[in-house]
């Protein structure tokens, strides 16, 4: 949600929100860089046809540039 106003649509609907397990929620925070990458390339599979269809348009760069932000390190 920080990141509401670079989205023209609201981004807090169900497609946009994946149940996980706490070992998972940690990994996407404080995991290291690659771990990251991973889990967001995988996620972003499964849930980017059902954004795409609420007009949620986030590409995987964009989506590791918000969870890499800090690093400053996108991977491709």
């Amino acid at each position: 949600m920080e990141y509401q106003d670079d989205f023209e649509v609201s981004i807090d609907v169900p497609e946009n929100i994946i149940s996980l397990c706490p070992n998972c929620h940690r990994a996407f925070h404080l995991s290291e860089d690659q771990e990251k990458t991973f889990l967001i390339k995988k996620f972003h599979k499964l849930r980017a046809q059902k954004l795409k269809a609420r007009e949620i348009f986030v590409n995987k760069d964009d989506l590791l540039r918000y969870y890499l932000k800090n690093q400053g390190i996108v991977e491709g």
